[in-house]
């Protein structure tokens, strides 16, 4: 993975995708506080005779403001999909507690750009996922949330009753402000 830092945020991704960029230290990205947008290009090779040919790419930071996923096809052509917190989640290409895009590859070697915009600190993991193994992933991220925020609702729940027990209109208050 290649890291090339945009102070001004006005680089097309025509500019970014031949221009010079240097290797990113680790395999997360963690640039911390920047107003500056990143752009990281990653060099995808689809074998002839692998298994699939779907691939979902994970940037796991929910505080991304503006991602743009450009995929250049063996061809030349490009193809672009936005997320983040900028875009309204109906026009995600997977609607995830992250962004997450698609791919369908054939047989080659693609070049992804992927332009971070966040005005905060920057942190999180990239990660390639077949739809089967991506699909397992979100499931057990999706209960392990529901598990957590279903036991604090009991614990609300609880801590109300305590105090509808004890007639202490202060129990019942701090319950639900701890929602």
């Amino acid at each position: 993975m290649q890291l090339l830092l945009d102070p001004t945020g006005e680089k097309t991704f025509q500019e970014v995708a031949d221009a010079v960029m240097q290797a990113m230290p680790g395999d997360s990205l963690t640039t911390g506080y920047t107003k500056s947008v990143i752009w990281l290009r990653l060099s995808l090779n689809q074998p002839v005779n692998a298994a699939g040919s779907d691939w979902r790419l994970l940037v796991d930071n929910v505080q991304v403001n503006d991602i743009r996923f450009y995929l250049r096809s063996p061809d030349g052509t490009w193809l672009e999909q936005r997320a983040g917190r900028n875009y309204p989640h109906d026009v995600w290409p997977i609607k995830t507690r992250a962004p997450v895009f698609t791919m369908s590859l054939e047989p080659g070697t693609y070049q992804v750009l992927l332009r971070i915009q966040g005005g905060h600190t920057l942190s999180g993991a990239i990660s390639l996922w077949s739809p089967r193994n991506f699909a397992d992933f979100a499931i057990s991220e999706s209960f392990g949330f529901g598990a957590y925020f279903g036991a604090f609702f009991v614990h609300c729940c609880c801590s109300s009753f305590s105090g509808w027990l004890a007639r202490s209109r202060v129990l019942v208050g701090t319950s639900f402000i701890q929602w």
